[in-house]
């Protein structure tokens, strides 16, 4: 999965690239990793709006499931990209 979502990342197919995170984080929600990519490609794309929707929607998930806060350090990449927007 990762290696499809690089490539489409690397040819820019930004919409492909979302479907195939959305349809994986379908399956495995509260996955850091996807999540964190899936925020990287929005931010990538300039579209900061699905960006902050995205990382509320993730931040209440994490914390209703696993009783715990998003750590710091993907709190801070989501801050600075959406400043950088």
């Amino acid at each position: 999965m990762r290696s499809l979502v690089a490539l489409d990342i690397a040819r820019e197919e930004w919409k492909k690239a979302e479907r195939r995170l959305t349809d994986y984080l379908t399956i495995y929600p509260l996955q850091e990793e996807m999540n964190e990519i899936l925020m990287q490609v929005y931010a990538d794309n300039g579209d900061t709006g699905k960006l902050s929707r995205h990382y509320a929607a993730f931040k209440l998930a994490y914390r209703q499931e696993l009783g715990v806060e998003l750590p710091q350090k993907l709190h801070e990449k989501v801050v600075n990209w959406i400043e950088k927007n």
